[in-house]
């Protein structure tokens, strides 16, 4: 196994771990909706996609011409499903089904911080995940061209 290959492992598990942690303090109570498993993907998102924009030339895609290509075409639908998933969280926010679900599982006085909590981290983390994906397309997009015009001029 290559020293890419484990970086990349190592990271996932280090994203594993950083999710676990965030979500671990709602992950009962919401564990049936459809917005912890969208925060879940933000979080673990939001760890690798930001790695893989700082340390693209130690990923495995710095290596193979058309996963890059795959990854940016990927990234394209997975940036407007993730803002619809904002949009939706907002929607459950401002209907207050949010309050509904954490008051069957939390104390009336945690109620107020656990819902403040979820929502700073899941906008945060949501915001940021779209940042991260369209400044990596950028990223990509850049690397790719000087990859080329590397081959190109040599």
């Amino acid at each position: 196994m290559n020293n890419k290959l484990r970086l990349s492992a190592l990271w996932w598990v280090i994203g594993l771990l950083i999710t676990a942690a965030i979500v671990s303090p709602f992950a009962v109570q919401l564990m049936d909706k459809s917005i912890f498993w969208t925060n879940v993907l933000f979080s673990f998102g939001f760890v690798i996609l930001s790695r893989t924009l700082i340390q693209l030339k130690q990923t495995y895609l710095a290596e193979h011409f058309y996963l890059r290509i795959a990854f940016f075409i990927f990234l394209f639908p997975m940036i407007f499903l993730s803002i619809e998933q904002i949009n939706h969280f907002q929607y459950v926010v401002d209907y207050d089904d949010l309050n509904l679900w954490l008051s069957e599982g939390f104390k009336t006085e945690n109620l107020r911080s656990i819902r403040s909590y979820i929502q700073s981290e899941f906008m945060f983390l949501g915001v940021g995940t779209v940042i991260v994906a369209i400044l990596l397309l950028i990223r990509l997009v850049l690397f790719t061209w000087k990859t080329l015009n590397r081959q190109i001029s040599a």
